[in-house]
């Protein structure tokens, strides 16, 4: 996705690609995410694998939106939004998760 961007410092205007982290605990996903969406015209500036990381990631990336989800190893993905949020109240913010069926064998 890309928006038309103005340029305060020339005047001008630009094409801007949507910036992106992906913040989830399992590597295939992370990996798998950030190809599909570079394909489709995203930039993927970085991905974490807990909240810790997230929180830094942002922090240095700067990105327009943050793929988060919503079960990660040493927190809560809804707890890391809401601490993404107060520090960056402009950025968006997609939250997800899988659920993984049991299957019950005799």
């Amino acid at each position: 996705m890309t928006g038309l961007a103005f340029d305060h410092f020339d005047g001008s205007f630009h094409c801007a690609m949507t910036k992106l982290v992906i913040i989830d605990d399992h590597e295939a996903l992370r990996e798998g995410l950030a190809a599909l969406l570079g394909h489709g015209g995203m930039e993927v500036v970085g991905a974490a694998g807990n909240v810790a990381a997230g929180v830094d990631l942002v922090e240095h990336t700067h990105p327009d939106v943050a793929i988060v989800d919503i079960r990660l190893p040493d927190g809560s993905g809804i707890d890391l939004t809401r601490e993404l949020l107060a520090r960056r109240p402009d950025l968006g913010v997609i939250l997800y998760t899988s659920i993984q069926a049991r299957v019950a064998t005799r």
